[in-house]
């Protein structure tokens, strides 16, 4: 059977996957390869270590080989906004800061110097969050402009693996529309915008959508696959990749894409950016085949992961880190924690950027209960019960906002990616938004990567045959809802 290779990167880990299509049109996934993702610090800067993850793409493609695979492509998706400048000889031309670096706190004020919010949002769609990748460059401008200006072009992350792989760099368009430097409407760099902030034009090329042939592999990586299987761009934005895999035959649902970060809203064919009613919360980002993802961006399992690791004496910064968890706390005993202490009723606002990268994610929910004049959790158990149900009140303020402010009415929250395996965060959801839950598959960014291999190739028709295969493929679960 043909196998197509899905390179699904996290910021905490990155794994290949190997997607195959059967005679009876049913999918099949196997994991064949998992690797650790821990930033780095470089020059005081929190970055990401690629040579270790271009090392780790290697080691997969080598199993692959091992397993005598029939590979026909590669596909490579990552998490937003984080870019990697390189130079003329094709190299990276300064280490890849991570989105949770502090380098951008001052950017916005710098940023409405040249144009006001309301105008950015109008023209790009994209929401306001501080580590978008117009503030990034902004803050590049404003400390080390010498190197925006030598560097021959920008790669967002999957795009500069691809690039690595293929030896040809592209910009996909799902991953640069990550970057508030995108006309929403023309689906382009809006590059009256780029010079109205002062940035190099020539860092952003023509963008591709997702599903272009980038070229066989070269190098490396054709060595370790022992073939010139195909490099194809797939929906570069792991979320991209994970809406393009859920289907919504009747049309009632709101979609979320759960893992580090919750994305919660829908697919478009338009941005929503004019009106009356625009709410500036929501973020027009891009999907397959040209379409717009109108969601929220939420923190999401993020603040989890974060407590876990304090819990077991491990720092984020992986040269900071300790070599083995000092004790082992396993996914299910955070949620029995959780559930002990499920009556403690404070709440938090999980998008405050407090959150976003502190050193004590425990100290910080602590004290923004007390800022905000309610009673702070005493122990661990309170602590997660706090961060689950304010999760849980988030993702159900957000779906009554757009119900509300777009006169619709869904009759389910869907729930796909690696977060949807917490039945307690589910069940919490279902409770707090009164919406059914339906949650998978879990592999969404995976599989979406993959479907848009096959339908590069031919092996689905269309976008509704490769939704229906993944229906039919994977299980789903319901939580109704119980108050």
């Amino acid at each position: 059977m043909k196998t197509y290779l899905a390179y699904d990167l996290g910021a905490s880990s990155g794994r290949l996957m190997a997607v195959t299509l059967d005679n009876d049109k049913k999918l099949h996934l196997e994991e064949l390869y998992r690797f650790d993702n821990h930033p780095i610090e470089i020059d005081g800067h929190t970055c990401w270590d690629l040579d270790k993850i271009e090392n780790a793409l290697c080691e997969g493609l080598k199993i692959a080989c091992e397993r005598g695979l029939n590979i026909v492509s590669i596909g490579v998706d990552t998490w937003g906004v984080d870019f990697v400048l390189i130079n003329e000889a094709g190299e990276p031309a300064s280490p890849a800061v991570t989105y949770r670096d502090p380098r951008t706190q001052a950017m916005r004020e710098i940023c409405e110097s040249d144009l006001s919010f309301e105008e950015h949002y109008r023209r790009t769609g994209i929401a306001y969050n501080c580590y978008n990748t117009v503030y990034q460059l902004l803050a590049l401008r404003e400390s080390n402009p010498e190197l925006l200006e030598s560097a021959k072009q920008l790669l967002f992350i999957p795009d500069y693996f691809a690039y690595r792989m293929s030896g040809v760099p592209h910009n996909e368009y799902s991953i640069a529309s990550t970057s508030a430097l995108l006309d929403a409407k023309t689906r382009d760099w809006d590059y009256e915008l780029i010079q109205k902030l002062k940035l190099p034009k020539h860092l952003f090329k023509p963008l591709k959508q997702a599903g272009y042939i980038s070229g066989p592999l070269q190098g490396k990586f054709r060595e370790a696959l022992g073939s010139d299987a195909l490099v194809v761009l797939a929906p570069g934005h792991d979320t991209a990749s994970a809406f393009l895999s859920v289907a919504d035959p009747d049309a009632d649902s709101v979609y979320m894409s759960s893992g580090t970060w919750s994305l919660l809203g829908l697919v478009r064919e338009d941005p929503i950016i004019d009106g009356t009613n625009v709410d500036y919360r929501f973020t027009n980002e891009g999907c397959f085949d040209g379409q717009i993802r109108y969601i929220r961006n939420i923190m999401g399992l993020w603040m989890i992961q974060s407590i876990r690791r304090e819990m077991q004496g491990i720092s984020y910064v992986k040269n900071q880190a300790q070599s083995q968890p000092q004790k082992k706390i396993s996914f299910p005993e955070i949620i029995a924690l959780a559930r002990s202490a499920q009556h403690f009723s404070s709440l938090i606002d999980v998008n405050d950027e407090r959150f976003l990268a502190p050193e004590s994610m425990r100290n910080e929910v602590r004290q923004a209960c007390i800022d905000s004049g309610q009673t702070a959790p005493e122990n661990d158990a309170e602590i997660l019960a706090c961060v689950y149900h304010s999760l849980a009140h988030c993702y159900a303020q957000t779906i009554e906002a757009l119900e509300q402010s777009k006169h619709l009415k869904f009759k389910h929250l869907r729930i796909f990616g690696g977060g949807c395996q917490d039945t307690y965060l589910n069940q919490l959801s279902a409770n707090a938004s009164y919406h059914r839950v339906i949650a998978g598959p879990v592999e969404a960014s995976s599989l979406g990567n993959a479907l848009c291999q096959m339908l590069s190739d031919g092996s689905f028709k269309n976008l509704h045959d490769a939704q229906t295969a993944v229906e039919v493929s994977f299980p789903l679960h319901s939580f109704e809802v119980m108050n």
